[in-house]
């Protein structure tokens, strides 16, 4: 008589309603035989076997066969009838390869009766349905059957679990990993790599384990080694095909001596941070599973140690809290003490396969958990057994919290190189959370500057990469690849707080977070947490992330310690240029273990909103297809293109000058992992290659070529004299290196070939002897400082003209200056106000040596430094202070306004010139426009200080980005 059984491991809550299993413990469930299954479960039932659930017989589906349900319909009926109480019930499904000729539309319909077959004709006694395809199954199909079952039970209200083999679940990957609930592992075969690979990309979900009695392990022998495997990898069910019913006897047995020794009190701790361990003199560890009490006062370990008989090293019992244990050990397949115990030490030797330790402190008092204690005492606890301490509370939660959903507002800012005074964007969503690792996001709404936007309209500048619009918080796992220090006490909201430091091992390969973590001294949950990351990849090349925890009361009266606000200050590279993204999170109008949340959820996929799921490459959309079923988009695509047009009318020509042309990023181009910036409006060409390499170094190139002149003109006695009127045009090709030590600091290195042109106008007298066209070397050094929302940037550039000549007029000609320097230092903090209200300053100091009429300062809207205000072709400074103050706002979520007030010292680059006071006005504005298009735009007046002889006073500058692709 076959006869399969399964293990429910690590007290997962059904979701048939059932009861909680004990924690960290296998349930035993039955799998039926093709024949025979009636005869089975009298027979089970007749024993009184106490089962937790059973898996139907084995039912082969496939294209162009219309299933029997009868059997299947036959054994639910007799399950329920015979066990009225029990706990699940599993539907196996074997897929089999489609016959050849049938068509696409065929199968397409085929699998559309199969979904409404499982989860409506058979789905509402159903807890799950195992999914195994035979060999020869494609995988379209085998996607196919998943999110169909997956798309009817969320439509259909019907919560039926998806089980699907873990090499199919990893060779298929992000494409169907929103719709799988567990995966199912045979542990005579090769599961450990994909589920390893699983579990790296974030993706992992609880195991239903599978295998079968070999001649070398009993069926009580895999039970144990379940539960040492679930530790990792949160096994669920585990099938053995034990062949008398005597096994199902003893197999039961086993399942309940673990449940009285190990007890309702203790809680399983994943065995990544060792507080407590079993290693043997030379510090191996077997696999272990390690369970403890709220005050560690009792901790149990079943270990797997394979110790032969002739093994007489002890096995050691390791705390890390510093307390003295005693120990007792026990066969757990047999409940016998082979051994004696030295008592005190927590020393034992084992000559069995399996060992059950039991130590308990043999001082059983524990003050710090009194809420009497003062600080000295708190602080007297070790910082693993505070660590451990949260741990334990974070597990408890996590197994208790089933589900809840919030509302979301996630604001943005920041202000990329070159595009104005910068954006604010607001976005709406209700967020749904569940404990098998599931996330999702509803889109409510998006406002671009406090201006609504459609739902279905993207953001359409191409400087604003989909996947940096929205990230998710942090959420990292303390494990032992952390180094930790306790730092003392601190006050967070009232409650007082151990303060904990961690940062990678030096060891560690992966990229690992530095920060603190605030918890508090009484109950041991998480208040707030702060996670620095120095080093990243692609656009992101450093984050700090400062969370917010606070007690949060569920629909069902629990008190849940969940996040609340989320603060992240990130640093980006746009076009090889360091800005900053300040990044707001706020979840509010919590439901916790909801019963509405399925039907809520359920209603967010039927909708037309935009919905996000998490995947382990970062949040990706969950688009319809032509069906209208939710499918991950999981290549959003690597380039953004957008068409421009616009004008521009400054100081330069007495008339505007139009635009036209593209702008681009690609930010992985031609799959370098590199960013490509392209600008090219018409007379400028604008192109940057950045790439992040793992250390802390990024390097780049760029090239600027400008068929748009800069007019430079000479004022004498408050005259212009345009008989020296000269037109300066200026390309560079150059490269870049900046290397980022700490997150708060980073240097930039570059050195540039500038080609420079001079061309006479109209007016330049022939006698006029121009400068010699030609190259300029131009290496320079930038430092940048980020601390508490204040920016600082200094800046050191030297220039070396090769073959520079005299210039000038013949009867005063001009001194050839062939190297010179220009040093500035800029300072700059944004405040907000609220989402779409902002106020600023900025100081700058701009000085330099050496400078002539073509190396000094000409400030306009494009070029640095950008006193706002002056046009371009006006002044040539020497040296210039200014100071800035600025105030956003959006009008009637309509148009967005940036104001601007700048005084400026400046001293120009003329004999005999004193230092003059300046005053300018600028006004920035951006709206939607027709077609998605993003008009902005930008309007320079000179207030006052402005020398009369320079007659223009405006700028003006408009452009209008119509996206093309995503």
């Amino acid at each position: 008589m076959n006869r399969r059984l399964a293990l429910l491991a690590l007290g997962l809550a059904l979701t048939t309603g059932s009861a909680v299993a004990q924690e960290g413990l296998p349930s035993v469930v039955s799998s039926l035989p093709v024949e025979g299954w009636a005869d089975e479960l009298r027979s089970l039932a007749a024993a009184g076997s106490a089962l937790d659930g059973f898996v139907l017989p084995p039912l082969p589906v496939g294209p162009g066969e219309a299933p029997s349900w009868e059997p299947a319909r036959g054994a639910l009926k007799l399950v329920y009838e015979l066990f009225p109480e029990i706990g699940q019930v599993w539907l196996r499904l074997t897929l089999t390869a489609p016959p050849p000729g049938l068509t696409e539309k065929d199968i397409e319909g085929w699998v559309a009766l199969l979904a409404d077959d499982v989860t409506g004709g058979l789905g509402p006694a159903l807890t799950g349905i195992i999914l195994e395809p035979d060999r020869g199954v494609p995988d379209n199909l085998l996607q196919l059957v998943v999110t169909s079952i997956s798309v009817a039970r969320k439509t259909g209200g019907n919560a039926v679990q998806i089980a699907l083999p873990c090499g199919d679940a990893d060779r298929l990957g992000l494409s169907i990993a929103a719709h799988v609930d567990r995966y199912t592992v045979e542990t005579d075969g090769a599961w450990r790599q994909p589920l390893q690979h699983l579990s790296d990309l974030k993706i992992l979900r609880p195991t239903l384990w599978l295998g079968r009695e070999d001649g070398r392990r009993s069926a009580e022998e895999i039970y144990l080694e379940t539960m040492v495997a679930a530790v990792k990898f949160r096994a669920d069910m585990y099938a053995v095909w034990p062949e008398t019913p005597e096994k199902v006897a003893s197999l039961l047995a086993l399942r309940d001596r673990l449940r009285s020794k190990i007890g309702t009190d203790l809680s399983i701790l994943v065995d990544e941070l060792p507080l407590f361990r079993l290693e043997d003199n030379s510090g191996n560890r077997p696999p272990q599973a390690v369970f403890i009490d709220e005050t560690f006062d009792t901790v149990m370990v079943l270990a797997r140690v394979e110790a032969p008989p002739s093994k007489t090293e002890p096995w050691h019992f390791v705390s890390g809290t510093g307390e003295i244990y005693e120990a007792r050990g026990f066969d757990p397949l047999t409940d016998e003490q082979p051994q004696g115990v030295a008592m005190g030490t927590a020393n034992i030797v084992w000559d069995r396969s399996f060992l059950l330790l039991q130590a308990r402190k043999s001082r059983t008092y524990d003050l710090r958990f009194r809420k009497t204690v003062d600080v000295s005492a708190r602080t007297a606890l070790s910082v693993s057994e505070i660590i451990a301490r949260w741990q334990r509370y974070d597990a408890q939660q996590g197994r208790r919290l089933r589900q809840y959903s919030a509302t979301v507002q996630m604001d943005m800012h920041f202000q990329p190189p070159g595009l104005g005074s910068g954006f604010d964007i607001a976005l709406h969503f209700q967020y749904f959370w569940k404990n098998d690792g599931s996330r999702y996001w509803e889109q409510t709404s998006q406002y671009l500057n406090g201006i609504k936007l459609p739902q279905k309209q993207t953001l359409p500048l191409p400087q604003l990469e989909p996947d940096k619009i929205v990230i998710r918080p942090l959420e990292i796992k303390l494990v032992d690849s952390y180094v930790y220090a306790l730092e003392g006490m601190e006050t967070i909201r009232g409650r007082e707080c151990y303060v904990v430091s961690f940062k990678p091992r030096p060891d560690a390969a992966e990229r690992l977070y530095s920060g603190r973590i605030w918890i508090d001294a009484d109950v041991f949950r998480r208040a707030q947490m702060l996670l620095v990351q120095e080093r990243s990849s692609g656009s992101i090349v450093g984050q700090t992330e400062l969370q917010s925890y606070e007690q949060v009361t569920g629909t069902d009266g629990g008190q849940w310690d969940l996040l609340v606000r989320s603060n992240v200050r990130q640093k980006m590279l746009a076009a090889g240029r360091e800005f900053l993204l300040e990044r707001r999170y706020r979840f509010s109008d919590f439901s916790c273990n909801s019963p509405d949340y399925d039907a809520s959820l359920q209603s967010a996929f039927r909708s037309d909103q935009p919905m996000l799921t998490e995947t382990a490459a970062g949040l990706r959309e969950l688009a319809k297809d032509k069906t209208g079923e939710r499918r991950v988009r999981e290549n959003p695509g690597s380039s953004i293109w957008s068409l421009i047009t616009g004008l521009i009318y400054d100081g330069t020509f007495d008339f505007p000058i139009p635009m036209a042309g593209l702008s681009a990023i690609d930010s992985d181009f031609l799959h370098s992992r590199g960013q490509m910036s392209t600008f090219w409006a018409g007379p400028i060409l604008a192109l940057n290659y950045s790439r992040v390499d793992a250390s802390s170094l990024t390097w780049g190139g760029d090239l600027y070529l400008s068929a748009l002149p800069r007019r430079d003109r000479v004022f004498r006695d408050g005259a212009d004299v345009d008989s020296e009127e000269i037109y300066y045009f200026s390309e560079g090709l150059g490269a870049r290196l900046r290397w980022q030590p700490k997150l708060w600091l980073s240097a930039t290195a570059t050195g540039y070939l500038n080609y420079e042109r001079y061309v006479p106008t109209k007016t330049t007298s022939s006698a006029m002897i121009l400068p010699r066209n030609g190259v300029t070397l131009n290496p320079n050094l930038g430092l940048m400082f980020t601390s508490g929302g204040y920016e600082a940037n200094f800046d050191l550039s030297w220039y070396d003209r090769l073959g520079w000549r005299s210039w000038g007029m013949p009867e005063l000609p001009e001194k050839p200056v062939k190297t010179y320097l220009r040093a500035s230092g800029r300072l700059g903090k944004q405040f907000y106000l609220s989402s779409f209200v902002r106020f600023g300053v900025d100081l700058g100091y701009y000085t330099g040596q050496g400078l002539d009429r073509f190396s000094c300062y000409q400030p306009s809207v494009w070029s640095s430094p950008k006193i706002r205000g002056i046009p371009s072709g006006t002044v040539s400074l020497d040296k210039a202070a200014s100071l800035g103050l600025n105030l956003g706002f959006t009008a009637f979520d309509l148009i967005r306004f940036d104001g601007f007030y700048n005084f400026a010292r400046c001293t120009e680059n003329m004999p005999g010139r004193l230092p003059f006071n300046f005053q300018g006005l600028e006004f920035d504005f951006g709206t939607i426009g027709p077609w998605r298009s993003y008009i902005q735009g930008v309007a320079s007046f000179a207030v006052r200080g402005l020398p009369t002889e320079y007659k223009s006073r405006w700028s003006l500058y408009l452009l209008v980005f119509i996206p093309l692709s995503r």
